[in-house]
């Protein structure tokens, strides 16, 4: 087992938290002692490396004010309801082995959960990523929650495999010209719901599977939209407004597709 503190930096209290260095939460991990960090701006540069964390852990509203890099087995619950990540948040090949609670969350840059493990059920709802977002080849074995969420940098879910039910419902991608929505060769195991989001710059669908019901319905495409080489199992694509181009391209319908009242600027 083995844990880094590294780069205190300065914060100042905005009155409603509690201040906490980076060393008295590396004190906590190795007094065994609970980890409640609730309510607290935490100062330093915080890396937990190869560690099995078997307490839940609560760092809801905080404010992580230097960067923190956690790669490691947690057993326990993590509660990161409401945080604020003002620097970069590097969860990498991180092993949730129960619920990750990341619901109104803030990520002010970039945010890293490549190659993550999502063994329970993983609450991303009403976040924002403020800057780039990666989950490429992570995988959520339950249901996962990104409705309401706001992506305004790239938004990585390239070979992502999602086992139970996926909700983006309402979900907003946004970002800067060259920002990119990509969620080619991703396996949908289960429902996949977008419906009612709203996509501002490429999304990539190409290669994907979507292996049970998937829902697009009241979503827009603002810019181009590739569907390509997929097998649809059940599809619907009710009111779904395509405003640039949009390619299903040697895709195939299994079962029912609907596209009924769609809106389309130019032609499959």
């Amino acid at each position: 087992m083995s844990l880094f503190i590294i780069g205190l930096s300065i914060g100042l209290s905005d009155g409603s938290h509690r201040m906490v260095q980076a060393n008295e939460i590396l004190d906590a991990f190795e007094n065994g002692s609970p980890i409640e960090y609730d309510d607290y701006i935490v100062k330093g540069d915080l890396y937990l490396y190869n560690l099995r964390i078997d307490k839940n852990i609560h760092f809801n509203d905080s404010i992580f004010m230097g960067k923190i890099k956690i790669n490691s087995t947690l057993n326990g619950k993590a509660y990161f309801e409401g945080t604020k990540f003002n620097c970069s948040a590097d969860f990498r090949c991180t092993k949730f082995n129960n619920n990750a609670y990341f619901m109104d969350a803030e990520f002010n840059r970039s945010a890293n959960f490549e190659s993550v493990k999502f063994r329970r059920f993983s609450d991303f709802s009403s976040s924002k990523f403020n800057s780039a977002a990666y989950f490429e080849l992570s995988e959520f074995s339950e249901d996962s929650d990104f409705s309401d969420t706001k992506f305004y940098g790239n938004a990585e879910f390239r070979s992502t495999k999602f086992n139970g039910i996926t909700e983006f419902i309402n979900t907003i991608f946004n970002g800067s010209t060259d920002s990119r929505i990509n969620f080619m060769n991703a396996t949908f195991h289960d429902k996949a719901d977008f419906r009612g989001s709203i996509f501002n710059r490429i999304a990539w669908f190409d290669d994907s599977e979507f292996n049970q019901y998937c829902i697009f319905k009241y979503a827009k495409f603002d810019n181009a939209a590739t569907f390509r080489n997929i097998v649809f199992n059940l599809a619907d694509f009710t009111d779904v407004q395509f405003n640039k181009e949009v390619s299903f391209r040697d895709s195939q319908f299994k079962n029912i597709a609907i596209f009924n009242n769609v809106t389309l600027l130019s032609n499959f």
